[in-house]
């Protein structure tokens, strides 16, 4: 990937003064603070880049929209005038735009920002409990590898994809890694640097808690990959996976 070499020049191009696209539309800004620019120009920065939260929505965004428009930038400073499209967590709380910039903040599992005048939740439910809020799906989990063909039916492999803390507590009882191993099944909570590979699964079990909580301001993550995999998923009534829903069958 050539990933790192475009963050150079485009970051190298910066011009603060610019708030408007040679067509004289304001310049569109991708805000990510320096810190991840950093890693962005390390040798392997650009696969631990695109998988910093702050960076993943950010960057992805600005790369097709750049195919498409010419006045777009990707920046390390915060722009004084324009339209700023930043996540979350790479914006300071107390953070206010100037006059004559548009505050677009990705909000992903962060809270909205106070001062931004448009917020992107990544789960349908939120435009009813965040003001000034519109729904856009993330982009899906990149290089998924499916399950393999080989496997056919065999039902061996239970993998939980994703941080142990965000599992309910009797998915992480010895109890139920019993009760899998009862049935001849392996139950397997997968690393990081595997969270795309899903060629040895058999099934993908993932649930928060069994409260019904909702789970308003969280995406269907592990469903859009477990269908990428190729796998069947066990997940709780999240309001993110009613959404997709399309038949009685789902």
């Amino acid at each position: 990937m050539m990933l790192s070499t475009r963050f150079k020049v485009e970051n190298g191009q910066l011009d603060r003064g610019n708030s408007s696209g040679p067509t004289g539309s304001p310049t569109i800004w991708f805000y990510v603070p320096q810190e991840d620019f950093a890693v962005a120009q390390s040798p392997d920065g650009s696969t631990e880049f695109l998988q910093r939260p702050s960076c993943h929505w950010t960057l992805l965004t600005y790369l097709r929209l750049k195919r498409h428009i010419g006045h777009c930038r990707l920046t390390s400073v915060l722009p004084t005038a324009g339209l700023l499209i930043a996540h979350r967590i790479s914006v300071p709380f107390k953070y206010r735009p100037p006059t004559g910039l548009l505050f677009i903040c990705i909000c992903g599992d962060a809270t909205p920002h106070p001062y931004a005048h448009i917020q992107v939740v990544q789960n349908p439910a939120q435009t009813t409990l965040v003001r000034s809020s519109f729904h856009v799906p993330f982009w899906p989990q990149r290089d998924v590898i499916p399950r393999e063909l080989g496997r056919g039916d065999k039902f061996e492999n239970v993998d939980y994809f994703g941080v142990p803390e965000h599992l309910s507590s009797e998915l992480r009882s010895p109890e139920w890694v019993q009760f899998l191993a009862n049935m001849g099944c392996q139950w397997r909570l997968r690393e990081f640097h595997e969270w795309n590979d899903f060629s040895t699964t058999d099934v993908v079990v993932a649930v928060r808690s069994f409260d019904s909580d909702p789970y308003n301001h969280k995406p269907p993550s592990k469903l859009v990959n477990a269908w990428r995999g190729e796998v069947p998923a066990v997940l709780g009534p999240e309001s993110a996976y009613g959404a997709l829903r399309r038949s009685d069958a789902d």
